[in-house]
């Protein structure tokens, strides 16, 4: 969420500046998660979020975002009358299991096998 903030509110046109950072963030912190071998921990968040053109330290910065719990920005964020309906929207279209993360595109989940 703190990555996407500065692509908000949703939908963002794709090329948006603020929404590549934030996809790029996100790739490189995917692949921290996923593939073997490699540890996701801050140093690596915070190299993804430097690769993506993003703040990390700093008032601003993702890492001060997403900490403190019920009293952060990103708790707000997940937590605002906005995110919570376009989740329950996207929730409503899913009609797959599986898990997250789930791509929409036009509002259509993509649903690539393979």
């Amino acid at each position: 969420m703190c990555a996407f903030r500065g692509a908000l509110p949703m939908p963002s046109p794709i090329d948006a500046p603020a929404f590549v950072s934030s996809v790029r963030f996100l790739a490189c912190d995917m692949d921290d998660l996923i593939i073997p071998g490699i540890r996701r921990n801050q140093e690596s968040v915070s190299k993804c979020a430097s690769s993506a053109d993003l703040d990390w330290t700093g008032a601003g910065g993702i890492k001060a975002c997403a900490e403190g719990g019920p009293d952060s920005e990103a708790f707000r964020l997940m937590h605002s009358a906005e995110y919570s309906a376009q989740v329950q929207s996207a929730s409503d279209r899913i009609v797959v299991s599986a898990t997250t993360p789930f791509l929409f595109l036009n509002g259509q989940l993509l649903d690539c096998n393979g």
